[in-house]
């Protein structure tokens, strides 16, 4: 039985991402690692300063299950959560939603890490929040197999991490309730003026 990590390659629509991710490096988790506490992540590469996609990164879970493919990154310690078959349809059709929530806890977009759940399907969302360790979690949309013990309109504080799950930004979008919903939930918990 071999140690080595199964080699995954991803390939995202770059010119899409470039829009949300100027000059930053996309990565993929790897089986049989685990992410440091308080790291930085990042992709060890001689060219760093050129934007890359497809490279792959050093981290992996410690899990003999499918790679773990994330975008994005950890810088403010926030981790979003989605479900959807096409990565960029979220982000386009609710960019401005997405910042105002972010806004709203001081995180720029450009310091977030994404996690498509449809593109994760052998984890759950506390699998993939426990590897991570952000502070900040959002669960927008996703089903509730993968929720663990989560519940749907709900914020929780666990392990030093604020988490809200709510319904998916699309539905947010077009509902004023839902975002009033999750706006007073995040002021509660978050003592948001």
């Amino acid at each position: 039985m071999s140690n080595t990590p199964n080699i995954k390659k991803e390939y995202v629509d770059t010119q899409f991402l470039e829009l949300f991710f100027e000059n930053e490096t996309l990565f993929v988790i790897k089986n049989n690692e685990s992410i440091p506490k308080n790291a930085n992540i990042s992709l060890s590469d001689e060219n760093q300063n050129k934007p890359s996609i497809n490279k792959e990164s050093t981290i992996t879970t410690s899990s003999p299950k499918e790679d773990l493919i994330l975008y994005g990154n950890l810088k403010a310690k926030t981790l979003i959560f989605h479900y959807t078959e096409e990565q960029d349809t979220l982000y386009q059709q609710n960019k401005a939603l997405l910042k105002n929530i972010l806004a709203a806890c001081n995180v720029p977009l450009g310091d977030t890490l994404f996690c498509n759940i449809w593109k994760n399907k052998d984890y759950s969302v506390f699998d993939i929040k426990k590897q991570i360790a952000p502070t900040l979690m959002f669960i927008f949309g996703v089903p509730t197999r993968f929720l663990s013990n989560y519940e749907l309109r709900k914020s929780y504080i666990e392990s030093n991490c604020f988490i809200f799950v709510w319904d998916s930004l699309d539905d947010l979008d077009n509902n004023k309730d839902l975002k009033i919903g999750l706006w007073k939930e995040m002021k509660n918990t978050l003592n948001l003026t």
